[in-house]
């Protein structure tokens, strides 16, 4: 052994004693990936104080040949469990699907039984023109593992040759190259011994290319707070959707009462009272089947099917479409926080979403056809809520009568029919009575039908988010602009948040003046606020006026309808900074934004 090797070793002694305070000393996910870096980052530790301790008792002649033996055997070892370490690491990242079933206790005693045998076999030191080396069985035994493990990486490389572009191949092609060149070097001059140094650069290496524990951290919780926010927004549209679907029917009622007890309702005796049925049977069905959270557990059937929810909606809408006629319009919205892994019967709900929406496109010649998907959750339940939609014929009342009252057992001649793709209305229903859902249909002139169903799915590996690590972890880095948006049009919102997402801002949506407010007063704070001035209960000036006295910091920007631009420097006026024309709304909001 020569002075450069232990001088490349204490120096890699001292680098690595950093990476290793960097790499203990902060809060980390316990991944089994990390695991295996961690010991591999010990293990290096130890060989180099192998490696300098080494020098020392080589160069020293009154150290005896058995001390000189137990180092000999202690730096061979060191190889066999870097490499081992290093082969395990190249497995996981080479099959992560795989990796979880990997038997931890099994590789824990193959390591350990190498170990044993390592050590009980002999070994020889050799003397020769002051060069130290060993060799024997028990060198020769180390590198038939180092040709086993070396073959399993290139078996794991040559099954994911796709993926080696992954920044976490980058440290086994820089060993390859790196440990060649140590290789060559060492046949020059054999003692020159730098195979250790290259092992420091690799697991040095590997602390950047590895999922870094500390930037996942962040990463990983800043989108979960990006999906708590999603949820409160879609949750917010959502129930606002659900409390304007309540007001219509009772509106209804009212109005029919109104006009018999006035005598100006025309309408016979029994047409008024299935009206008020069919309109309280709605109000019913949707605090009961839509809202009511307490059941989401008494009507589940549990299945062990997994499907993502994602690709069963992706595959209905483009589906739908091709039954379409020319002049119908199609919209299709659906959530980004459903929990993309459901369990449940996915056939037999694409089944109904197809049969009903088919139904839907093949009667209606020209207006409308709208499939809305909203969801909530709960522990670990998410309820599933479908509105199809079409302004096609109506569908006779006493028909849909004779559907919802109908028998929920599955006939002979139903179950012949299962098979097929497109089922009628009353199949349908018994199809998602029998997977624990309910479904209810309206129908009503100059508005068109309705169909709404409510399903309950397990979720898979669902993982409640720590949002007291989020917002610790989102306050201690910079984060992008944030935006509050308060409008209570669903399709302006989806644009703006869009475009706005798009282009780096972070955005929250509500859509009352109340919920705005609330906000601010919860000491969120906001670069740039948007209002919409056609609010229900409070309009964009009185939001202003009240946003005004809690917040003085941000830019606040009001949304107009076109007939209200010539006012528009009346808004300024009251304190609004810019406006914005809703009839150009994207381009208003490049020129205006910032």
């Amino acid at each position: 052994m020569v002075m450069i090797n232990v001088v490349f070793s204490i120096s890699c002694l001292l680098f690595l004693t950093i990476i290793i305070n960097a790499y203990f000393l902060r809060q980390r996910f316990n991944l089994l990936e990390n695991k295996v870096y961690s010991l591999l980052l010990i293990t290096n530790f130890i060989g180099l104080i192998i490696d300098i301790v080494g020098f020392f008792i080589f160069k020293n002649l009154n150290y005896s040949d058995y001390i000189k033996i137990i180092i000999a055997k202690f730096y061979l070892i060191y190889y066999f469990s870097w490499f081992y370490l290093l082969t395990i690491y190249v497995l996981m990242i080479s099959f992560k699907n795989k990796y979880k079933n990997f038997k931890l206790k099994g590789c824990v005693l193959f390591y350990l039984i190498n170990v044993i045998i390592i050590y009980a076999l002999p070994i020889k030191i050799n003397y020769t023109d002051n060069k130290v080396y060993s060799y024997g069985i028990f060198v020769n035994y180390v590198y038939f593992m180092f040709a086993i493990m070396l073959l399993v990486t290139l078996y794991s490389l040559l099954k994911n040759a796709g993926k080696l572009r992954k920044r976490e191949y980058i440290p086994i092609f820089v060993l390859i190259i790196v440990g060649s060149i140590a290789t060559v070097i060492q046949r020059i001059n054999s003692e020159i011994n730098l195979l250790i140094t290259c092992h420091s650069l690799i697991t040095t290496l590997m602390y950047f290319t590895i999922e870094n524990p500390d930037v996942k951290m962040v990463r990983e919780l800043i989108e979960n707070k990006g999906i708590i926010e999603r949820n409160s927004e879609e949750k917010s549209i959502f129930f606002f959707k659900m409390s304007e679907g309540l007001k219509e029917p009772v509106n209804n009622i009212k109005k029919e009462i109104k006009l018999y007890k006035t005598g100006k309702n025309k309408k016979d005796f029994n047409t008024i009272i299935n009206t008020i049925d069919n309109d309280t049977n709605k109000i019913t069905y949707l605090i009961n089947d839509a809202l009511g959270i307490n059941n989401m557990l008494n009507n589940l059937n549990k299945t062990t099917d997994t499907y993502n929810i994602y690709s069963l909606l992706e595959s209905v809408k483009i589906r739908g479409r091709e039954y379409l006629p020319k002049d119908v319009a199609y919209n299709f919205t659906m959530p980004s926080t459903i929990p993309k892994e459901l369990c449940g019967d996915s056939i037999r709900l694409k089944q109904v979403l197809m049969s009903i929406i088919i139904n839907a496109c093949n009667n209606t010649k020209q207006g409308f056809v709208n499939i809305d998907v909203a969801s909530f959750t709960r522990y670990d339940i998410c309820r599933l809520i479908f509105t199809i939609e079409n302004s096609g014929s109506l569908i006779d009342i006493k028909k849909i009568n004779e559907i919802l009252n109908q028998n929920d057992d599955l006939t002979e001649e139903d179950i012949n029919n299962l098979d097929k793709l497109d089922v009628d209305l009353k199949l349908s229903y018994k199809i998602i009575k029998s997977l624990g859902g309910t479904m209810y249909i309206n129908s009503e002139e100059n508005k068109g039908n309705t169909v709404i169903i409510t399903l309950d799915q397990y979720i898979e590996n669902s993982d409640m988010a720590n949002e007291e690590k989020i917002f610790e972890y989102n306050s201690s880095i910079g984060n992008n602009k944030k935006v509050l948006l308060i409008d209570d049009n669903l399709k302006e919102i989806n644009k703006i948040q869009k475009y706005l997402s798009y282009i780096g801002y972070n955005v929250t949506s509500v859509m009352y003046g109340e919920e705005g407010i609330a906000h601010i007063k919860r000491k969120e704070c906001y670069d740039i606020i948007l209002i919409d001035d056609e609010l229900p209960k409070l309009n964009g000036i009185n939001v202003l006026e009240k946003i005004k006295l809690l917040d003085k910091k941000s830019k606040k920007i009001v949304l107009l309808e076109k007939d209200k631009l010539t006012i528009a420097k009346h808004y300024i006026e009251d304190g609004f900074d810019n406006f914005i024309d809703k009839t150009k709304l994207i381009e208003e909001l490049k020129q205006k934004i910032d």
